[in-house]
Formats: structure tokens, sequence, C-alpha cells
């Protein structure tokens, strides 16, 4: 129920310990049945978080820090969030989302308006398995918020990294990744604005299908920056195009601001033909 799903707030604007703003934190090893649903998370200013990998110290998570865990995150309103702080860290990411080490299920979400210097919308650091599935991820942005720390793009999603010795791809399906941004200071090296939908970088393994990615914006390069890694991009709506199975660059034609398709886009039966992907038609939809 939408309107119980806006009155049920979760808000991390006022925190008790000012370093762990997030609005929900994973960090017990939660696994698949331990769920967050049907809720608003908004407020959340990321949570001071040292690397598992050893790369340093990390504001994320605005909305979610899931760190060595699995959460199932469904049916949620993840808007106004941010990882921007750059106080005693290397950098901040992962505005909505951050998961690291472990393979969530992020379901039915509609993320909006969040803020980050990597991955605005959703950060999936050295996860496999990770099942990214009927999400609408808009207008999240990525931009230099603190001066002097470096931001690596990924406007919608920043993807890095496996899982060590764990090569199961990451599923990215069935999304609309709409109206995000990627920025920086000048002559940042890449990904830094790079990637206003995604960034896939540094070996990591993601299936990207029947996704919608349009008017994405970035300083430089595509809506996608994949550089390295094992991926199959196919059977996407990608604004300029992009090389792979069944991908269209035609204009989704939206019906209305929620993003429902109009009776006429192309993306209308463009996804994957397989029987598997067949959506039963519903005579009261």
């Amino acid at each position: 129920d939408v309107a119980v799903i806006r009155a049920t707030i979760i808000n991390g604007s006022k925190p008790v310990h000012p370093d762990t703003a997030s609005c929900v934190l994973f960090i017990n090893r939660e696994d698949s049945s331990s769920v967050l649903a049907g809720f608003t998370l908004t407020g959340g200013r990321g949570t001071l978080w040292r690397d598992e990998h050893g790369a340093g110290d990390y504001w994320e998570g605005g909305g979610v820090l899931s760190a060595l865990a699995s959460p199932t995150i469904r049916n949620n309103f993840i808007f106004d969030n941010e990882a921007i702080n750059g106080e005693r860290a290397a950098s901040a990411g992962g505005g909505a989302i951050r998961c690291g080490d472990g393979a969530p299920r992020i379901l039915n979400n509609v993320i909006l308006a969040n803020r980050g210097m990597y991955g605005a919308g959703m950060v999936l650091n050295y996860c496999s398995g990770a099942i990214v599935r009927n999400n609408v991820i808009a207008e999240n942005r990525v931009y230099q918020a603190a001066a002097g720390k470096p931001t690596y793009g990924g406007g919608g999603i920043w993807i890095n990294n496996i899982l060590p010795n764990v090569r199961v791809a990451n599923i990215i399906e069935n999304n609309t990744i709409i109206g995000n941004s990627s920025a920086s200071a000048p002559n940042s090296p890449p990904p830094a604005a790079n990637g206003g939908a995604f960034v896939i970088w540094n070996g990591a393994i993601a299936i990207v299908r029947n996704n919608i990615v349009w008017a994405n914006t970035q300083t430089t390069g595509g809506p996608i920056y994949a550089p390295v890694g094992s991926l199959t991009i196919a059977y996407n709506t990608i604004e300029g195009g992009y090389a792979g199975t069944g991908n269209i660059a035609a204009p989704p034609q939206f019906a209305d601001s929620s993003y429902y398709l109009g009776t006429q886009s192309p993306c209308i039966d463009g996804g994957d033909p397989d029987s598997g992907f067949n959506d039963p038609a519903d005579s009261g939809a």
C-alpha cells in the first residue's frame, strides 16, 4: 500500500551518534530472510565505515548500509539521502544504498534524488550474486561535494569487484534507470565524471538486461562505463545505443511522470524473448 509506505518513515537526519547516520544498518551477517519492506527512508547521511578490503575509511550508505550481509530490501521509497561527507574519510558514496561483500536482493523500490561522490543511487562493492530487479532509480546525483576528495562516477548504480573466489554474476534486471547524473572536478581520472547510469569496473561480473536506461547525464562518455569485467548487457533500451544482443536506442515513450509505459512504447515486449521473462497478461491492469 503506497499510502502506508509514505507514512511509515525512518528518518536518519538526527542520529544518536553523528558518525552513524544511515537510516538502516545490516552489519550482523544477515541473510535474505532479513527483510526491509514497506518503509520510506529519508534524511540519512551515511556511516563512517572502514572498507573491508583495506581501502580506508568512507562515509557510505545514506539510506541503507549493508556490510558482510545479504538482506532483502523491497517495496521501499528511498529518497533524499546522501553520502557526501569528506570528514576523516577518503571519499563518500552509496547515497541511497551501499552493499558490500554480500548478495543482497533489492526489489521493487523507488530510489529517488539521493546524492553521493560515487554510486548515488546504489553501491555494490565486492558483491556476487546480488539481484537488483524492478526498481525505479531516478534523479540521483554524483558530484564532488567535499573539496579535494575523489569521485568515482556511477550516478545510478556503481558496481566494483567481486567477492574473492566467487564468480557469480550480479543481476541487474527490469529496472528503470532515468535522470541520474555523474560529475566531478576537472581533470579527474576515470571513472570520475563517467557513467550517469552505471559504473561497472575492477573485474565486476554483471548481467544487465531488460532495463530502461534513459536521460542520464555525465561529464565524460556515455551512460554506461564498463571498461573491464565479465559483462552481459542485452535487451535494454539505452539512450545513445549500446553494443549487445537486443539493445535498442528508441525513446521509451513514458505515459506519465511515474515512468509507466505508453501504449506505443517500443519497450513493450522489447526485453529478452525467452519465455522465462514473460509477464502474464492482467485483464485488470
